[in-house]
């Protein structure tokens, strides 16, 4: 599936409190915007070329993409709280940027990091980097050769 970001209302902490977009406002937004199409499937294809369909209410093209890599369209889907897209370039999320405003919404992705209209990261809100585990005191190669000396 990917990493998604996603296009919700939340307030200052992710983790408690949202007010999810509904179904009926993500098709009435659709209806507004002309570089989006609501779709009844997603038309996907593989990386062995075959070509499948995953359906799904709120399911959406963007047409307007400007690189002609996404001359197919981005896809967008509604989920439990808000809109998502899988892997988004950063002119996917300031598209999104640009959706979240009509909806009083933020960008945020999976980690809570929240995305600015220039599709970057807004300072302050990147993840917590993953901390390693401390390292164990493993003896090197000569002491464990040689003993320790005292």
């Amino acid at each position: 599936m990917g990493y998604s970001i996603c296009i919700t209302r939340v307030g200052d902490d992710p983790d408690l409190e949202y007010e999810p977009i509904e179904l009926d406002e993500w098709l009435n937004y659709l209806s507004t915007d002309r570089e989006m199409r609501a779709e009844e499937a997603a038309q996907l294809t593989t990386p062995k070329g075959e070509r499948i369909s995953i359906r799904g209410a709120g399911t959406a093209l963007w047409t307007g993409h400007p690189s002609p890599q996404y001359a197919d369209g981005v896809w967008f889907y509604h989920g439990g709280n808000g809109v998502c897209v899988n892997h988004p370039d950063a002119q996917t999320i300031a598209k999104m940027h640009t959706i979240a405003q009509a909806f009083g919404a933020r960008v945020l992705g999976e980690e809570h990091e929240e995305y600015g209209p220039d599709g970057e990261i807004v300072p302050g809100t990147e993840p917590e980097p993953l901390e390693a585990p401390p390292r164990a005191a493993v003896p090197g190669f000569f002491q464990r050769l040689f003993g320790r000396r005292r």
